[in-house]
Formats: structure tokens, C-alpha cells, sequence
């Protein structure tokens, strides 16, 4: 997918020149910021533990902050992970639906 990813980066260099790449920086860091924030206070229900938490993850993921491909993957898997820590619940018995649905769409 690097290739997709670069294609859509020259089309936000060529249409809004080094602001659209650092918007891209930008956007995706603070998506992922969200993201961890979100599933971080779902697990975590007191504030400052929950904050400590997401800042934690945030400062071991700050050398990932740049323009590359990896951010969207790091959104994608972070929106993913509140998902696979509810289907790992034993009261789920959408396990076996969810694992097949995934597994078809994942053979291309």
C-alpha cells in the first residue's frame, strides 16, 4: 500500500505544497492520539490514571510521528484493539462470525 500512500501525499504536495504534508503529520498524530486516548479511558475509568496512561503511550510512540505510511496503519490497528479486547470477552459468542468475516476479506 506504500504506493497508494505516496500518491496520496503528492496530491496534498501538489495541492497545498509542505503545509499539506505537515497537515497530514498533523491530522494522523492527533487521530492517534484520540484513538488511545478513547480505548485508554475505556479500560481506565479514573482521569489522571487515564491521561497518565495515553501520555505514556503517546511519549513511546513519538518517534512514529513522522510522514509515513505507518501512521495510518498505528490509527487503523489502535481504532481495531477496543474491538478484539470485547470479542476476547467470554460472554461474546460473535467469535467465530467476526474471525470468519475477517479471515474472507483478508484473501484477496
Amino acid at each position: 500500500y506504500s504506493w497508494l500512500y505516496e500518491a496520496a501525499l503528492f496530491g496534498l504536495y501538489s495541492a497545498f505544497g509542505l503545509a499539506g504534508i505537515i497537515a497530514y503529520r498533523v491530522v494522523f498524530s492527533l487521530l492517534i492520539v484520540r484513538a488511545i486516548h478513547a480505548f485508554v479511558t475505556r479500560l481506565e475509568p479514573r482521569y489522571l490514571v487515564a491521561i497518565s496512561l495515553t501520555g505514556a503511550a503517546v511519549l513511546a510512540l513519538g518517534g512514529l510521528f513522522a510522514e509515513r505510511p505507518w501512521l495510518v496503519t498505528i490509527l487503523f490497528s489502535t481504532i481495531t484493539l477496543p474491538a478484539l479486547v470485547v470479542l476476547r470477552q467470554p460472554t461474546v459468542v460473535r467469535v467465530p462470525l467476526w474471525v470468519g468475516v475477517w479471515s474472507a476479506l483478508g484473501k484477496s
